[in-house]
């Protein structure tokens, strides 16, 4: 008899530690998850800001006609100085599309929501102050330059969130 409960005895020590060990494995397993969606958040949000705040756009010229545009970007073209934007390409931004933009600047629309907004640094308003992209971001990374458009300090903010399934 003290065999069949020894035998026993075991088999629930064993049956116990396979649950723990299961349940353990799911939440390592939903952190990882976490954490990689917060990497990519922060690397398309870092990604953007990068290309908007410091490339030109292709063609050049693009504002011009925002539908030959191949690569968005806001900076003033043959600068020298980072982070100085040409305010005729950031009043052509808002003319883009929202899928369309978001395609041009490599970051899909089914996998994140994205908001790019642009706010005087010292002023409440500024004629090329804009918001573009989804307004509900609850748990976005934000990445946020001080740029200078004509003189004047604005700050462009890019807020990144992955789109949850389920």
């Amino acid at each position: 008899m003290s065999a069949d409960f020894d035998v026993l005895s075991a088999f629930m020590i064993l049956f116990l530690a396979l649950i723990l060990s299961f349940m353990v494995s799911v939440n390592v397993s939903t952190y990882t998850n976490l954490f990689l969606n917060e990497i990519d958040e922060q690397s398309a949000a870092l990604h953007v800001i990068e290309q908007l705040c410091l490339h030109p756009g292709v063609p050049i010229s693009w504002e011009n006609n925002v539908s030959s545009v191949e690569l968005v970007g806001l900076a003033l073209p043959n600068c020298s100085s980072p982070y100085t934007l040409s305010p005729i390409k950031v009043r052509a931004l808002p003319r883009l599309s929202s899928s369309n933009l978001l395609r041009l600047l490599g970051v899909s629309g089914s996998r994140f929501k994205v908001q790019i907004s642009l706010e005087p640094l010292f002023r409440d308003s500024s004629d090329l102050a804009f918001k573009l992209g989804d307004a509900n971001l609850r748990e976005a990374f934000t990445a946020s330059r001080v740029v200078s458009i004509s003189g004047e300090l604005f700050v462009l903010r890019v807020s990144v969130e992955r789109v949850r399934s389920g």
